[in-house]
């Protein structure tokens, strides 16, 4: 399930803030809106350092799966939602057991990409007779992982790293021993690594804490340049 991060605001601060700005026009909703808006994006640097500080998972790939609906003047509530879209486990690749050679079965369809790109200068005009072809590939094989720092686990079975016709690097793993078929190997989602360790949490006191120092800070500015 996705992970919305909630925050709230004292009821009795919020009505000291309504007297104090009791005689300025508009500016409950300017004040509300930049202070919430600023402990959103405070709130998602902290997801990100709570994350990729304790994880293998680099920063950019968890700025992927947050989305922050930011507060406006009539509406005084803004968003950091993280998806639950799980990261393809080479991004937590740990060591592998070296190079190995492979056999690897093609489909038809690849197989007329491999005759044109790489068979036909090897094997001659005969290859493309063949509706598949069965080729040798040096591929890294037996790969780990590692999610929580210093934690590297191995993957049962034969697993292997390779880059597909697409350009897509990944870790993969065939479906059962001497099957050609290989599935890509997933692991955990932004939101998942948040939800563990009590992470959830951490953002919130922090973020509780931010949202009264911003909207603070908000309401002096707005006073200092009313009275300048």
């Amino acid at each position: 399930m996705p992970i919305a991060v909630t925050v709230k605001f004292d009821k009795a601060k919020l009505a000291a803030i309504q007297k104090t700005l009791k005689g300025v026009p508009g500016a409950m909703p300017k004040v509300m809106a930049r202070g919430i808006n600023k402990t959103a994006a405070a709130a998602a640097a902290e997801i990100k350092r709570q994350v990729a500080g304790e994880t293998t998972v680099k920063k950019k790939d968890v700025s992927k799966a947050i989305k922050i609906s930011k507060a406006n003047y009539n509406r005084w509530q803004a968003d950091v939602n993280i998806n639950d879209r799980r990261i393809p486990l080479f991004k937590f690749r740990g060591k592998t057991g070296g190079k190995k050679t492979v056999m690897i079965s093609t489909t038809p369809k690849q197989s007329a990409w491999l005759y044109a790109k790489v068979l036909r200068d090897k094997y001659g005009d005969a290859a493309v007779l063949s509706n598949s072809y069965t080729i040798k590939q040096k591929r890294y094989v037996n790969a780990s992982y590692e999610i929580e720092k210093g934690k590297c686990k191995s993957i049962d079975g034969e697993s292997f790293i390779a880059t597909m016709k697409s350009g897509h690097k990944g870790m993969f793993k065939r479906t059962h021993p001497g099957s050609s078929r290989i599935t890509e190997l997933m692991g955990p989602s932004v939101g998942g690594m948040l939800g563990s360790r009590g992470r959830v949490k951490k953002v919130k006191v922090k973020g509780g804490k931010d949202l009264m120092h911003n909207i603070d800070v908000q309401v002096k500015l707005l006073l200092e340049k009313r009275r300048a």
